[in-house]
């Protein structure tokens, strides 16, 4: 793999852009750091490196367009999606700058620029988006920071803030929960961009996409990296910024990861979770001691007969951690010996556990077992991916061509028990009113609303057969006229 990597400082261009080849696929981006420094790399110089320390990596797919990355990832794996420029950004102490690096640094326009007094101007509030903007001008305000010219340097970056913001907004939690926080200082932040308030208009249940957070995190970036950011008052602003950054490419960065595998698992002729490898079956033991947590389950359990199953989830928390406890506990064991019976589907969906009594003298592969076993299969849910449903759609959609989509999706489903979800939300509109005319066994029930849009090509039909009567009749066309008269 071949690699364009540039090195600086917050100040100056320590070394320009280098063509290197990188071969080893176990390397990361410190190592790489490393060898350049210590002049392993022979196409770069090190002279000006011996005293910096690494602060941050950017990776991207141009030299304007980059994203963070952490030092230690894997180089090959990062470059192979994010893009093969790589700019290491250093610590220089003042005393070991070399004074040629100094003399070839640009002149910089905040040399000219004095301490911040001023705010950019509000804007009129004619939206929710000029509110937010807005809001963060007060806040400024009340932080007392601002700019020397807010409408050259200031403004941007309100308006930028403002915009990524805007696009967070509703997304908090979905963060959070893949480990990329808003920062505490932008959480106020919130309940701006509401498009339910608007009419038509509705909130897709995943509209943040890869190719938007990239763009917002090198457009933050940008904005970390400027003159006015450096200063003293800007730290604590800077600080939560740049951890605003991270997560955006670390949202980005997992996003990447899961579209890939979710278009090898949509393009898969087969379902990817296989039943017999996802599922577990084993034998516990009587405990002495059971957890309060366990109560209702143990008595219930006492009181079924043998090889008799019990749905644990009736039982357990609908909290992700108390229901973990709860799980862990069970482990332990019951007051009578049970089969417990684990199904993992490798997706958001989760587990699926099952427990059956067991008689003292018991075998994991008894028939019986089996039997319980059969029966858990079926209340499993199947889920189909798009290759298997389009192969059904193509084959009888060309032997009844007059099927519409809805139709077919309705028969596949009814036909293989197939759970997947719409693709979007106006099928799932229309599968919702094609299972309620299903369910109410009445075929008058209107299942497409567009059956009342009447075609409209052939309103004119008449007007047009007049209109040509009339040219051809009533009028004749000359090839030259001399005059503005019509004949």
């Amino acid at each position: 793999m071949y690699l364009s990597v540039a090195i600086a400082s917050e100040v100056a261009l320590l070394v320009p852009w280098n063509i290197i080849k990188q071969d080893d696929e176990e390397l990361s981006f410190q190592s790489l750091f490393a060898k350049i420094q210590s002049g392993l790399v022979s196409t770069i110089s090190s002279k000006d490196l011996e005293n910096s320390v690494l602060q941050r990596v950017y990776v991207g797919t141009s030299k304007e367009s980059f994203s963070v990355v952490d030092a230690s990832h894997n180089v090959n794996s990062v470059c192979g999606i994010f893009g093969s420029f790589v700019k290491f950004v250093v610590a220089v102490s003042q005393q070991s700058l070399d004074l040629e690096v100094l003399s070839k640094r640009p002149r910089l326009v905040c040399d000219d620029i004095p301490l911040p007094t001023s705010l950019p101007s509000l804007l009129r509030e004619t939206s929710r988006k000029n509110r937010l903007f807005n809001k963060l001008v007060e806040f400024c305000e009340s932080k007392a920071i601002g700019w020397a010219d807010p409408d050259v340097y200031g403004k941007p970056f309100l308006l930028d803030l403002s915009n990524v913001l805007w696009y967070l907004d509703g997304h908090h939690d979905v963060l959070a929960s893949r480990s990329c926080p808003i920062p505490i200082l932008f959480k106020p932040f919130v309940g701006f961009n509401r498009p339910e308030l608007s009419k038509h208009r509705k909130r897709s249940i995943s509209n943040m996409s890869r190719d938007k957070l990239l763009e917002y995190s090198s457009l933050l970036q940008e904005h970390v990296m400027s003159s006015w950011m450096q200063q003293t008052e800007w730290t604590f602003f800077r600080n939560e910024l740049i951890a605003l950054v991270e997560s955006l490419a670390s949202y980005a960065s997992y996003l990447s990861i899961r579209n890939k595998a979710m278009k090898e698992h949509h393009s898969s002729p087969e379902p990817s979770v296989s039943f017999s490898d996802s599922s577990t079956v084993r034998h516990i033991k009587s405990s002495s001691s059971v957890s309060p947590l366990l109560s209702e389950l143990d008595d219930a359990i006492a009181s079924k007969p043998e090889y008799c199953k019990l749905c644990v989830h009736d039982f357990s928390p609908q909290d992700n951690r108390r229901r973990y406890l709860y799980i862990r506990e069970l482990e332990k064991g019951l007051s009578h010996p049970i089969f417990y019976f684990t199904y993992t589907h490798n997706s958001n969906v989760g587990n699926y556990h099952f427990i059956w009594k067991a008689p003292l003298s018991a075998s994991e592969s008894s028939t019986e077992n089996m039997r319980v076993i059969e029966e858990i299969k079926k209340e499993i849910p199947v889920y189909h991916t798009r290759a298997m449903r389009r192969e059904f759609y193509n084959i009888y959609g060309r032997i009844s061509p007059e099927s519409k989509p809805y139709l077919l999706r309705s028969i596949y489903h009814a036909l293989t028990n197939d759970l997947s979800t719409a693709r979007t939300t106006h099928e799932k509109e229309i599968d919702t009113r094609v299972q309620e005319a299903l369910l109410a066994e009445d075929p008058d029930i209107v299942i497409d609303l567009r059956h009342f849009n009447s075609n409209g090509e052939d309103n004119f039909r008449i007007f047009w057969l007049k209109c040509n009567e009339f040219l051809t009749s009533c009028t004749t066309i000359h090839e030259r006229r001399h005059d503005t008269a019509l004949c």
